[in-house]
């Protein structure tokens, strides 16, 4: 079965946008992941076609903008071969959830699983620890181009654990809900510190230089508006040690072109969330150097 493909209007001058489903969907939700990304980025302004199979691949992609959902499924050496130059030439990529699950070991991954990995910056490990899907706040990185002004917020979703590559840019993680988190907005020099995640403050007592507080719950308030809900600065104090926090959301760049890996997009129901949308809206314009957010890329 093949959706299909919609091409640009005559007169569009807008980007271009593929979307790509491959793989078994026993298991991921691909086809309304492919409706639901299509009618986002059509708002967006990009003249958006869907495709399943990754044929195309074997020659020159034009698109500005490359989305992946897949299951595994066929996707040969050659074939992502293929991705990386279309990237490598300036194609922005976005991947979402079981795209970055490798088909082999993940102790001896084969050459077609390195190329991938290495492309998209990180790699399926497991679920984690049991439940392997709860309800949980997502904390973006407040000082990164992509996430600025995105405030936390909470999803109902599967769990994965991620190897991410040393060369990708973590810029939101998945936390604990009822847990206040500080995001380092500055280093000891003032600069922005784009390094660390999130860490859990102890008390009324946060890190030792600015930072913003927040919790995911806040998101399901009522009285919650975008942005932090109080900033604080003090020096010398202790934290406690930071709960578990997974990267959920990371960029990079390959050659010319950027990536991004968000590891929502499991089934239906993250689709509704307006925090989702609003996301996947900000990194297909991120990894096409558009602006986001008022953010000239």
């Amino acid at each position: 079965m093949r959706i299909p493909e919609t091409h640009a209007p005559p007169g569009h001058h807008g980007p271009t946008a593929l979307v790509v489903v491959n793989g078994d969907d026993v298991f991921e939700d691909l086809f309304t992941a492919a409706a639901e990304l299509q009618a986002v980025l059509t708002d967006e302004g990009f003249a958006t076609r869907t495709g399943t199979g990754m044929g195309r691949f074997e020659h020159a992609v034009r698109d500005d903008l490359i989305v992946l959902c897949t299951a595994l499924g066929e996707f040969t050496t050659g074939q992502r071969r293929g991705l990386r130059e279309a990237v490598r030439a300036g194609a922005g990529l976005l991947a979402f959830h079981a795209t970055n699950v490798p088909a082999s070991a993940s102790a001896d991954p084969d050459e077609a699983d390195r190329l991938l990995t290495e492309l998209i910056g990180s790699r399926y490990v497991s679920h984690g620890p049991r439940p392997h899907e709860s309800r949980f706040g997502v904390f973006p990185d407040p000082a990164h181009e992509l996430t600025a002004g995105l405030a936390p917020f909470t999803v109902t979703h599967e769990h994965y654990a991620l190897a991410v590559e040393d060369h990708a840019k973590v810029v939101a993680w998945r936390g604990p809900l009822d847990t206040t988190y500080a995001m380092d907005t500055t280093d000891a020099t003032g600069g922005t510190d784009r390094a660390h995640p999130p860490h859990r403050t102890a008390g009324a007592h946060p890190p030792h230089h600015s930072a913003v507080a927040h919790t995911a719950r806040d998101a399901d308030s009522p009285h919650h508006t975008a942005g932090p809900h109080t900033a604080r600065d003090t020096h010398g104090t202790t934290h406690s040690a930071p709960p578990p926090l997974v990267p959920l959301v990371h960029v990079s760049e390959f050659g010319r072109g950027r990536v991004c890996y968000v590891q929502l997009g499991h089934d239906m129901r993250v689709w509704a969330e307006p925090p989702v949308r609003d996301l996947i809206r900000r990194a297909a314009r991120w990894v096409n150097r558009l602006t986001v957010q008022g953010v000239a890329s």
